[in-house]
């Protein structure tokens, strides 16, 4: 009986040790996305969740001219904004989800030009 408890123990322990480790140890990761807008007035937001400190890296292209900005959803700040048909990008996050897209009106005509991104930054393997 008293194995079993031991064993038991050390297995949680060892999960727990695991699951600590994925959501804490910083894992390089590549992103691409395509096909991103981001709207004015949006409740939502998608993108990249990276761990404070952690250095972005990002290219972006559009088929014409457009806006394009990075906005960092919990910080509710823009972080990166320019105009063009493509750019290079690059900032230091202070923890948590980074959107990134074309720059949309809330509705209206004339249809919002989509952009694609490219990027790596370095981020918890698990977020929590």
């Amino acid at each position: 009986m008293k194995r079993l408890a031991l064993a038991l123990g050390v297995s949680a322990v060892s999960v727990l040790l695991t699951i600590a480790t994925l959501a804490v140890a910083p894992i390089h990761q590549s992103f691409k996305m395509h096909g991103v807008e981001v709207f004015d007035l949006e409740s939502t937001c998608s993108g990249i969740d990276s761990a404070k400190g952690t250095l972005v890296s990002f290219h972006w292209s559009a088929a014409t001219n457009i806006s394009f900005g990075a906005w960092g959803c919990t910080a509710n700040q823009m972080v990166y904004w320019d105009n063009g048909t493509n750019g290079l990008g690059t900032f230091t996050s202070e923890g948590g989800v980074y959107e990134f897209g074309a720059i949309c009106p809330p509705a209206g005509p004339p249809p919002c030009v989509s952009a694609d991104v490219y990027g790596t930054y370095t981020g918890p393997l698990l977020p929590l």
